[in-house]
């Protein structure tokens, strides 16, 4: 019988791959401060501001991240958690959108502490993660004994991926913590499948558990689909050092794999349940924008990675560099996906190791995330799953998945560095023969640059690009394109040429080859992959803008920067004089935001609510109304239907632009009021937000009675929403019609998570609320609980006999409550898990001693 290696015991050395000796036991093993020093030095190299100076980086996304997350915490303060933001569309859930979530994820208290009560920097959370995924990564690699220099080089490769750089700038924080988790989970999921401890798998859980607490599903979701390709692979080929295990026993650890799958879905059930709920209502999900199931094809694939994208992970500037010079297909992007030339070589080399399983599994699994990220271009594989794979369809933006590769392509690429370093006298020929390779790639790509050989090709590639996209391609953009695209080459051909000039220099040299290798590689892919990292932190130093002249023109200019000085005072605000204007005009109604405002979260840390704004996961039925507001002149007749009562704009209006909104429902008084920069206009004939209707009829559960017909008869004039309304079930008591007017509804309470209204009719009515329908929503009528009916196909109404009343409407999230009960039922099994091995041996104490 064959002897087993022990598990996570390094092979024998041998002609293909030795084992270096241990030279500085505290590096090699990872112990101690080791791996936080490494790690933070990393850190600290690319973010020096941040870190030592307490800048911070301003985006647009942080920015509308900063307006949810001032509305909630102003709730809370005042004792309420809130549930539900009424300020953005027409409504939307704060929990089942992802928009705010504080509470729910234990670390947040952590790093807030950290910065408020000891004054550590404002961006302490982010340093914080990215501390937790580079030791992970150590850790991880600490799995197979790999030396101290071969971590810090998957260290690297990792943390300075530019699509992990560009998350943590541009305010993509939920995306950046949950990748972060990655190396841990894979770490766990090995000592599952190759150690089968019980112990892991109660660790796997909570560490899943806590990802999903993050709130990136996306992320969660890929993290399922590599933990699932390693189990499946781990059950047909172990991924093991020693001799295989029996079926049984390669059954038993899939088991333990699947419970800990399950058990971490538990622990997220808190979050992952109100998410699964509101998928119904938004664009993501069941129903979609378009009445598909899921993300519509075309709306899901917006971020796939076309083949120039693809050629950009390993030429940074392929497809141009920078919000001016990027010619490629995907919108609001302007940073490659790259891992350059020399870590890819690196973990080609990993097959030289003797675990042909795990690099296999990586490889493969590297592979087809990396086509599975080219979406609509990828040959068939993103259509298979966005048909087979259950949730697959709810997400958008393909390249996502890239977080795979990137985290798997740099462990692989710590083993080949081992590999190599660790080849002994009679296979170092096969240095040679890489060093052969990176040599001439190196001294193409520098001559390429240097001599500007393909300049040509180069400006016709991105012009042609360009077109094909839908960019300008004017000579002065392409030659800034070229300009960079130039200096990457030469940088990138040199460090090519250093590599291999490293590889022929340790071939002849034992000595070197198994001490400074590893370390010189080290630092070239620092300086490959560093280059490129730092201009997505620090855009200013090489890229370029186009921004407005004062004559209505454009120029070119250096990116603006991202980060600055931040200070307590920082948020994001409306400036004082248009917050008091409008609250002043709109009241509990709605202002409708155009040109540069409507994506503008800020309205509603002034309490203004507003049809604009941004979020990913809006509503389906805010994305179909936002078609009608915001793409093209507005289609006023459903601003006003929703209670719009002002609108705002970077200018006057002139009278051919009042006309031209008057024909399509909006009729403006036409003085407006200047306010920063802005003006406002009222509307001449506002529809209140709340309103009491006599007349309505049933919407009849047909194609042609839908939300997409219905905004087209009220867009059209064909449905005056003041005096009919839609309702999902008949009324009780029936409205009736009457000579007098029905007059207008008081609010009393006008909160998040409740709405108070005080009713006086004649006779029975309708209350209408032009707020958005979803399920937790309940409603009361002078204390005693009434029928919510769904009105329009989307907002909320309640039958009222005649008399004085009043209206309370109130959300509980029905999702929440179910997910706290089945998150602390997935905890204790995991820790009872965790705590196995203590369990077992109390439970092996001889009775003879139980006595004593």
């Amino acid at each position: 019988m064959a002897k087993r290696n022990r598990p996570g015991k390094p092979p024998a050395p041998s002609a293909t791959a030795s084992v270096q000796p241990v030279r500085s036991a505290w590096l090699a093993r990872g112990r101690g401060l080791a791996p936080w020093l490494g790690v933070f030095v990393l850190l600290a190299l690319l973010y020096p501001g941040p870190m030592f100076e307490g800048t911070v980086y301003g985006s647009a996304d942080a920015s509308a991240a900063d307006a949810f997350r001032q509305v909630g915490d102003a709730s809370r303060h005042q004792g309420e958690y809130p549930f539900w933001n009424p300020y953005l569309f027409v409504g939307m859930p704060t929990f089942g959108s992802l928009a705010y979530t504080l509470g729910v994820y234990p670390p947040t208290y952590l790093f807030e502490f950290l910065h408020t009560r000891l004054g550590l920097p404002p961006l302490t959370w982010l340093f914080g993660h990215l501390l937790l995924g580079g030791v992970g990564v150590w850790w991880l690699l600490g799995r197979w004994r790999l030396p101290w220099s071969a971590r810090l080089l998957g260290c690297v490769g990792w943390l300075w991926f530019a699509r992990v750089v560009a998350w943590g700038v541009h305010g993509h924080g939920s995306k950046l913590a949950a990748a972060m988790a990655l190396p841990w989970l894979v770490g766990l999921a090995w000592e599952v499948l190759v150690r089968g401890r019980v112990r892991s798998a109660g660790l796997l859980a909570l560490v899943l558990g806590l990802q999903f607490l993050r709130g990136h599903v996306q992320i969660s979701y890929y993290t399922l689909l590599l933990l699932g390709a390693l189990t499946l692979w781990n059950l047909l080929w172990p991924l093991g050092d020693g001799a295989r295990p029996a079926w049984r026993e390669r059954v038993r650890r899939l088991g333990l794999m699947s419970l800990a799958v399950v058990l971490g879905l538990a622990v997220g059930s808190v979050l992952l349940m109100p998410v699964h709920e509101y998928a119904a209502l938004s664009t993501r999900g069941e129903s979609g924008a378009s009445g598909g199931g899921g993300s519509p094809f075309d709306y899901a694939t917006q971020w796939s990675l076309a083949p120039e994208d693809l050629a950009a992970m390993v030429i940074p500037a392929a497809a141009g560099f920078g919000k001016a010079t990027y010619a490629g297909r995907m919108p609001f992007t302007d940073y490659p996906n790259y891992l350059g030339l020399l870590l890819p070589a690196l973990a080609a080399a990993a097959w030289l190791t003797r675990r042909r399983s795990l690099v296999a599994a990586l490889a493969v699994v590297s592979v087809l995330a990396i086509v599975l990220a080219m979406g609509r271009f990828s040959p068939g594989l993103y259509q298979a799953a966005y048909a087979v794979l259950p949730y697959f369809s709810k997400f958008r933006v393909p390249s996502m998945v890239l977080v795979l590769p990137a985290l798997l392509v740099a462990v692989l690429a710590a083993f080949g560095a081992h590999a190599l370093s660790g080849l002994d006298d009679a296979a170092a020929g096969r240095l040679r023969r890489v060093a052969v390779a990176l040599l001439g790639l190196g001294a193409v790509l520098t001559l390429a640059g240097a001599t500007g050989a393909v300049a040509g090709a180069y400006r016709d590639h991105l012009a042609a690009l360009a077109a094909r996209s839908g960019k300008p391609s004017v000579p002065e953009l392409l030659d800034a394109a070229w300009s960079l695209h130039r200096a990457l080459l030469v940088r990138q051909g040199l460090v090519l040429l250093a590599a291999g000039g490293a590889l022929v220099f340790a071939a002849g040299r034992a000595s070197f080859r198994r001490v400074g290798l590893m370390p010189v590689l080290c630092v070239l892919v620092a300086i490959d992959l560093g280059s490129v990292a730092r201009l997505v932190t620090q855009p200013e130093r090489a890229l370029i803008d186009v921004v407005r002249t004062a004559d209505g023109g454009a120029r070119l200019a250096p990116a603006a920067r991202l980060e600055h000085r931040w200070r307590p005072d920082q948020r994001v605000q409306l400036p004082a004089d248009l917050a008091r204007d409008l609250a002043g005009i709109v009241g509990h109604d709605r202002v409708l935001p155009l040109g540069d405002d409507a994506g503008n979260n800020a309205f509603m840390t002034a309490g203004i609510r507003s049809l604009g704004g941004y979020h990913a996961a809006k509503p389906a039925a805010a994305e179909a109304i936002r078609q009608r507001l915001f793409n093209g002149v507005p289609q006023g007749r459903v601003a006003r239907w929703l209670g719009a009562a002002a609108i705002t704009y970077p200018g006057t209006l002139g009278p051919d632009a009042l006309a031209l909104l008057a024909d399509r429902g909006l009729t403006l008084r036409p003085e407006g009021q200047p306010a920063s920069g802005r003006m406002i206009y009222r509307l001449a004939d506002p529809l209140p937000r709340a309103r009491l209707v006599s007349a309505w009829r049933p919407a009849v559960p047909a194609p042609e009675d839908g939300l997409e017909p219905f905004l087209d008869a009220v867009a059209d004039g064909r449905h005056d929403p003041a005096e009919l309304v839609v309702l999902d079930a008949a009324p009780s008591p029936a409205p009736e019609s009457g000579p007098e007017p029905l007059p207008r509804p008081e609010f009393i309470d006008d909160g998040l998570d409740r709405v108070v209204l005080r009713a006086r009719t004649p006779r029975p009515a309708l209350l209408l609320l032009a707020d958005q329908a979803a399920p937790g929503w309940r409603v009361s009528v002078d204390g005693e609980p009434s029928r919510l009916l769904v009105a329009d196909h989307m907002l909320r109404a309640v039958a009222l006999p005649a008399g004085d009343h009043e209206v309370r409407f109130e959300y509980r999230d029905p999702a929440f409550a179910r997910g706290i009960r089945l998150a602390c039922g997935g905890l204790l099994v995991s820790l009872v898990l965790i705590a196995w091995p203590w369990i077992r041996r109390r439970g092996a104490v001889p009775s003879a001693s139980v006595g004593e």
